[in-house]
This record gives structure tokens, sequence and C-alpha cells, in this order.
């Protein structure tokens, strides 16, 4: 019974996880993208780093988060390394986006 439950937890997360909003007109189908992905930008910028290989600068427009795509020499997995806040204040600058800070969400709330 354990089991059961479990697998069906799983079965349950993993639609939730890859859950896509599907279009249809007429008899096409086409993907939306997901809130996420609409949030998320390529900015102009660029980072280089100490051993000279240069990474596009990301930008999420929800938080101000900027971040690049590096992969992990380690296991070849992608993962996000974000920007100092000096960059991000920089960056956000420049697309006009107001900088979420936790004193701000302390005294909203």
């Amino acid at each position: 019974m354990k089991k059961l439950f479990l697998f069906i937890i799983l079965v349950f997360l993993f639609c939730c996880v890859n859950a896509q909003q599907i279009k249809r007109e007429g008899n096409v189908f086409s993907i939306e993208k997901t809130v996420s992905s609409q949030d998320t930008i390529k900015t102009v910028f660029a980072y280089k780093d100490s051993q000279g290989n240069i990474y596009p600068i990301w930008l999420n427009k929800k938080s101000g988060a900027c971040f690049i795509f590096k992969t992990s020499k380690k296991t070849g997995k992608i993962y996000r390394q974000y920007m100092s806040a000096e960059i991000k204040e920089n960056v956000c600058t420049y697309y006009n986006i107001t900088i979420k800070t936790n004193e701000d969400e302390v005294v909203n709330q």
C-alpha cells in the first residue's frame, strides 16, 4: 500500500512539473511558453570569467535576479551561477526593473 501511495505521489509531481499549456487552432496544436520562460530574458550584457570564457547574462524580470548558465566540470550538468549585487543593479537599471529586497518584503507584509 505504501508503494502504491508513493507511486501515485511521484506520478502527480511529475505531471505538475512537466505541465505545459497546449493551444489548439483548428487541426494545429501548439505548446504555449510557461510563465517562467516568459519572465526570463537574455540581456545584451555578457560576463567574462577568470579563464576568459564569455557567457551571456540572463535576467529574471520578476525578481531582478541575474545569472549565467555554466556547465559543471565534474558532472557535465548545466546550472545557474547568479551574479553579484553590483552587476544585478546595473542590468536592472538598464532594463528599468525594480529590484526586490528583503526589506521591501518585510515592509509590505
